[in-house]
């Protein structure tokens, strides 16, 4: 027995060592390729929303060298929590730059690997500490290594770690998350901690603000004793670190709150115009937005005071459900349809993202780009094999009946995040949900393979 295990381990620490390699390897090919300043003074790798994470991270170190303490330190929230302030850290840690001029927002080239390599022992820490029980969970040694297998070498999930969106490191405590819902720990100070790993996952990605509720229902249909124990302490690990962040965003603005402003305007910039131009009223957009600027008139709002551009944050989040109740069927049509595009696979979206960041590059799109239509068929085919794999193992877990308020819990999941972001479209945010759908991949391939344990 000892020999098995001792040869068990050893493919373990082969597979998630050439893992670790090849992302490595990934990364320096990425940051060889993109981490450049440009004519533009822009960093290809450094762009859009990541520029201001950038921004809020470089702010953040500033306060923290001038002695401010850590929850009056930095900007607004008005974005992601986490991912700046680790950024922030490992600047400190390294005393690595993450601005040439921070006044002109000229992001330094170099210094970047460091911390990409810091996701990616972090990813594959937290994939070890998952299989470890996952191999306990289901008794299942083959079956383990086939789940570590597919976490340690799936391209579409391991190319965030070769880039700064939130992807990475939230699919890592994801992943952990899981980990620690199949322990064999049953104690309510055990559930305490998961509650402030609920909480930490939001901070690194607001999609995550509701997702106790799909825990709550995995605690009450699974049988454990003292069920209602279990659920407030994981609501009382929440609400610590909701109440650190709501009182660290006091401290700034005076105002109390744990949502970002950016997630209030998310459906008043991006679902309004995709409503009118389904309705064939593209007229309306102007208008829409026109009566926002007449609004900031009216109410005498002044948005270098932050109160203000909460009170519009507010207004937008009302005026988009307005919209969005007229318009119920296109909403619906416009959820469907985007939701179903990001379900699409893209094993290549990070190398594109960078590629079409770049100068010579930035009066094409890449959805209108030829890159985007030669890749769409490989997509297309791996899509499907993915999910045929998929649905095979959704059949074994009916036919085997095995640990089934488990995988209730874990489909629960992915509708919860395919309902709250699919409707944008984007394949990105599309991760969290694949992340949790290997599980049915290991349970397709164990059954093609016929692999019982």
């Amino acid at each position: 027995m000892f020999y098995i295990n001792k040869i068990s381990d050893k493919k373990v620490f082969i597979v998630i060592l050439i893992g670790i390699l090849i992302s490595i390897s990934f990364s320096f090919y990425n940051t060889k390729k993109f981490d450049i300043i440009e004519s533009n003074n822009q960093n290809p790798m450094v762009k859009g929303d990541l520029l201001l994470i950038w921004e809020e991270a470089e702010s953040f170190k500033n306060d923290l060298k001038n002695n401010k303490n850590i929850l009056s330190a930095g900007i607004e929230y008005t974005r992601t929590y986490l991912p700046s302030k680790l950024l922030a850290i490992y600047s400190i840690i390294t005393d690595k730059k993450l601005f040439y001029d921070f006044d002109k927002l000229i992001v330094s080239k170099g210094g970047k690997i460091p911390y990409l390599i810091f996701q990616i022992i972090l990813y594959y820490s937290c994939v070890f500490y998952f299989y470890k029980k996952y191999r306990e969970f289901f008794n299942s040694k083959k079956k383990s290594l086939i789940i570590l297998l597919v976490l340690a070498f799936e391209p579409t999930i391991n190319q965030w770690h070769s880039s700064f969106w939130t992807e990475s490191v939230f699919m890592s405590l994801q992943i952990f998350f899981l980990g620690m819902v199949m322990s064999n720990s049953r104690s309510n100070i055990f559930y305490f901690f998961i509650g402030i790993l609920l909480g930490i996952l939001f901070l690194q990605k607001t999609i995550a603000l509701f997702l106790i509720v799909p825990f709550l229902i995995f605690i009450f249909i699974s049988k454990f004793e003292k069920k209602l124990i279990k659920a407030v302490s994981s609501l009382l690990g929440l609400f610590i670190v909701m109440f650190y962040l709501g009182y660290s965003n006091y401290l700034k603005t005076g105002i109390f709150y744990v949502m970002p402003l950016q997630a209030k305007g998310a459906h008043y910039a991006y679902m309004v115009p995709m409503i009118y131009e389904q309705n064939n009223e593209v007229e309306k957009i102007n208008k829409f937005f026109n009566e926002e600027k007449k609004w900031i008139e009216e109410q005498d709002i002044n948005l270098e005071l932050f109160e203000d551009k909460y009170k519009l944050s507010e207004y937008k989040r009302q005026r988009s459900l307005e919209v969005m109740k007229d318009n119920k069927i296109s909403t619906l049509y416009i959820y469907i349809k985007n939701t179903i595009h990001h379900f699409l696979l893209n094993p290549v979206q990070v190398y594109y993202w960078h590629k079409y960041n770049q100068i010579e590059f930035s009066s094409i799109e890449y959805h209108l780009s030829v890159d985007k239509e030669k890749w769409l068929l490989p997509r297309i085919i791996y899509s499907s094999i993915i999910y045929l794999i998929i649905l095979a193992g959704f059949i074994n877990v009916i036919i085997k009946k095995e640990r089934v308020s488990f995988y209730i819990f874990i489909l629960i999941c992915v509708v919860y995040y395919s309902a709250m972001l699919g409707w944008v479209g984007n394949t990105r945010y599309f991760m969290p949900s694949f992340a949790l759908l290997t599980l049915f991949i290991s349970e397709g391939l164990a059954l093609l393979f016929k692999v019982e344990n």
